[in-house]
């Protein structure tokens, strides 16, 4: 499932990607209480070098750490039938298999005769 991040102190700062984990965690304050961990995996829309990757991670430990966000579900809807999906293939998939793919992003090859 596609997943936004928006930092609640940030003017809709919003991330993309994947929840790759969740655990449970004891909380270091109360040895009783626990607390949902969520691993998400950020979609920035191309590769990472190393270089970048370490870039990215010191802005995301500026930008997020010990703040309060939201994280809400990306639903893609069918543009034909309205009906939601977690990803863009999932829909894709969906147009293929039950409306025939009436956008017409796949052009038909010519038959030989």
């Amino acid at each position: 499932m596609d997943l936004e991040v928006a930092c609640l102190s940030e003017e809709n700062q919003k991330l993309k990607g994947v929840i790759g984990e969740v655990s449970l965690e004891r909380d270091e304050d109360k040895f009783n209480t626990f607390n949902v961990a969520i691993k998400m995996i950020v979609d920035n829309g191309r590769p990472l070098n190393y270089d970048r990757g370490e870039t990215l991670v010191q802005q995301f430990r500026k930008g997020l750490l010990g703040k309060k966000v939201e994280l809400s579900a990306v639903v893609v809807a069918c543009p034909v039938c309205g009906k939601g999906f977690n990803s863009e293939g999932g829909m894709k998939q969906h147009m293929r298999m039950i409306h025939g793919d009436r956008k017409g992003s796949r052009k038909k090859k010519p038959t030989k005769k």
